[in-house]
This record gives structure tokens, sequence and C-alpha cells, in this order.
């Protein structure tokens, strides 16, 4: 439910909602979609705006209150990161540090296989990187 591919921002993506929702609901869709455990806190109860960087969002406060965003999913965030955000009314997602980069490196070696004929661009989770992590 995203408006258009959003703003590419130095460390992450800055997306607009097509129509506001409620935190919960956005939670709730992120967990159906990942099916993994997701650690969060509630800066507000709407999400308009959504800051996404894959991996550690550790100090990205400020890059993510210029980009204008209410909430942020990332890869993994302190517990004292996560408090500043929702102090600042930022809510925070946290995905999983190794899942968000798996979510990642899967869409980035799509578009590199789908831009470049020949290129072959591996998936983080082919079975032969997978055993030995």
């Amino acid at each position: 439910g995203v408006k258009g591919n959003g703003e590419l921002l130095e460390f992450g993506l800055s997306v607009a909602m097509e129509e506001p929702e409620t935190f919960d609901s956005f939670v709730k869709k992120i967990r159906e979609k990942t099916n993994i455990p997701l650690q969060y806190s509630k800066g507000r109860e709407e999400v308009n705006r959504v800051f996404v960087i894959a991996g550690s969002g550790k100090g990205m406060t400020e890059e993510i209150l210029a980009a204008g965003c209410d909430c942020v999913t990332t890869g993994e965030s302190s517990y004292h990161d996560m408090l500043d955000l929702k102090e600042r009314g930022i809510s925070c997602i946290c995905l999983g540090h190794d899942e968000s980069e798996k979510i990642s490196v899967d869409t980035l070696a799509k578009l590199i296989n789908d831009k470049f004929d020949s290129v072959k661009a591996a998936s983080y989770i082919e079975e032969s990187l997978v055993k030995y992590i």
C-alpha cells in the first residue's frame, strides 16, 4: 500500500503510504508478509511515510526525521535508538538484521538479473550459502 517507488536516500528509502494506516495494522501486514517475529515500538497511532533500511538502522534518527517519516522498518535498532525514535513520535519495526538483508539482497539480485542479460547475481539465501551461516 505504498505510493510510487519512494525516494532513494543515502542510507535508505523514504516511502509514502497510499492511505494513512494504523500502526497496528501496518505491523500485522508486515508480520503476515514476512512470517518472522518482529520487535517494534509505537511512536504514534498512524503511519503516513516509512523509512526503510536493511541491516542496522543504528544512529539514523536525524536522517529519518529529515525525510519526514513517522515510521521506520529496519533490521535492528538499539534499545536507546528505539526509545529516542518513540519520544520523537516515530514508530520502529525491526525485522532482524539477517532477515532484512535477505529480503533486500533478493530484491537487488532480481533487479540486476532483470536489467543485465550477461550477469547472474546470486541470491543471499541460496542453499550453498545458508548451510554455512
